[in-house]
């Protein structure tokens, strides 16, 4: 038999964009300076007006941050769903308002069990500086940018959510 790979979609229907942070502080999606980014390796972004998506194909089990950005006031949904096309799909929502400019997070916790894939959602805060998504704004986050200092849009090694002043260069 061929194999299955897991696969994690998170959804974003609603007056909002939506960005995947993963460990390493690689970005899919629309960053809230509104800059669109596929650097997860693998991910993809799906723009939509009324349900846009961040697809994960052979995701990381672990941790991911999703940012959310109000584009308007108003409701939103954003939804995980997590399937290996074998086991039935793991799904987690979670919906509030938002108001336009306003930024709400959620960390999801993606994992690949032996009796098929979890996802689960939970709310948290969004730290300015925090590059790796651990919630804290520590050396590890200082390394995230080193790693990508003077990669520009484009290049290899260059981090979007590194890049705070959304000039295209991390520097």
């Amino acid at each position: 038999l061929p194999l299955i790979t897991p696969y994690a979609v998170i959804q974003d229907p609603g007056a909002v964009t939506g960005l995947v942070v993963n460990k390493d502080g690689l970005t899919t999606g629309v960053l809230p300076s509104g800059i669109q980014t596929d650097d997860i390796p693998g991910s993809s972004y799906l723009p939509s007006q009324t349900n846009p998506a961040v697809a994960l194909p052979s995701f990381d089990p672990g941790s991911y941050e999703i940012v959310l950005s109000g584009l308007t006031s108003g409701s939103y949904q954003v939804d995980s769903i997590t399937t290996n096309f074998v086991s039935p799909p793991s799904e987690d929502s979670s919906s509030g308002d938002i108001a336009t400019n306003e930024v709400v997070g959620y960390t999801v916790e993606l994992s690949n069990a032996s009796s098929g894939p979890s996802t689960i959602l939970h709310p948290t805060t969004i730290l300015l500086g925090d590059m790796n998504g651990d919630r804290k704004v520590d050396c590890a986050d200082l390394g995230v940018v080193a790693a990508s200092y003077g990669a520009s849009t484009g290049l290899q090694g260059f981090k979007a959510w590194a890049d705070l002043d959304h000039s295209g260069v991390i520097n």
